[in-house]
């Protein structure tokens, strides 16, 4: 008796087979063979529903490969189109449910060059991702995620052009709110200040108010930093100065502030 086998010709295959191929190659670190069949589908397959996820993950297994030469250009080729960054792909909780093609292009570019050393170029991507395409998200933790890394690659990229002042300013713009990882940095830039404590204390006195759109923000401006301060415990709409102040003193910001022995 023979065993019979039937196997699709390569032809055959469907857009949904050449995606999970794909998806399999990528998982077993085979990214020359991920590439290749995510590929098929952005040369051929330009109108099916899984060409925008293809489109990136081509981008995305040349990267994880190393393969700039190729990575580079398939990038910028996802910022040159028309993807949509609110497309909905599914997610759960900790996961974003929007596509956000475009930060994570940007996103990715600057991981390149900070990785090939060219900082000035990685600085631009990671100012496109901040600016021109803000990471989308309704989950705080995953949000919290995206801007330690964001705050933490100003500092580096800052650093490494010579703007030692911008990175500390943007390490503080997030500092009231910041992770661990954040403050263990700041800590650096601020070990370095005298009196640190006591100007921030006199900044505290001073909290400013800034209208914009139907919303009034308020922020301390600290060593050349905007750092931007809640509500308080206040549920009533109004700004409670007091409570803020109270809430400020609580945080791991301040914490840290009274640790330090300058």
């Amino acid at each position: 008796m023979t065993f019979i086998v039937t196997v699709k010709s390569y032809s055959q295959k469907t857009v949904r087979e050449y995606f999970d191929d794909g998806i399999t190659y990528a998982g077993n670190e085979d990214y020359q063979n991920a590439a290749s069949s995510f590929k098929y589908i952005v040369d051929n397959h330009p109108k099916d529903s899984l060409y925008p996820l293809a489109l990136y993950n081509v981008a995305y297994v040349y990267a994880a490969g190393e393969d700039y030469m190729n990575a580079i250009p398939s990038y910028e080729r996802i910022l040159a189109s028309d993807l949509k960054e609110d497309d909905l792909i599914g997610g759960d909780i900790m996961a974003s449910p929007y596509a956000n093609y475009k930060y994570k292009a940007s996103r990715d570019l600057c991981r390149i060059y900070i990785a090939k050393e060219d900082y000035e170029k990685a600085l631009e991507y990671l100012i496109l991702s901040d600016e021109k395409y803000p990471y989308i998200h309704f989950c705080a933790n995953k949000g919290c995620s995206n801007e330690t890394e964001l705050a933490l690659n100003y500092a580096l990229l800052y650093e490494k052009t010579g703007h030692k002042d911008k990175a500390r300013e943007k390490l503080l713009s997030y500092a009231l709110n910041g992770t661990e990882r954040i403050l263990d940095e700041l800590k650096i830039y601020l070990s370095e200040e005298k009196d640190v404590k006591a100007k921030f204390d006199r900044s505290l006195k001073a909290i400013e108010s800034e209208k914009k759109d139907d919303y009034t923000n308020y922020f301390i401006t600290f060593l050349g930093a905007k750092m931007y301060v809640g509500w308080g415990d206040d549920t009533s709409g109004v700004f409670d100065k007091k409570q803020a102040i109270k809430d400020i003193k609580r945080s791991d910001f301040y914490k840290m502030l009274e640790a330090l022995k300058n």
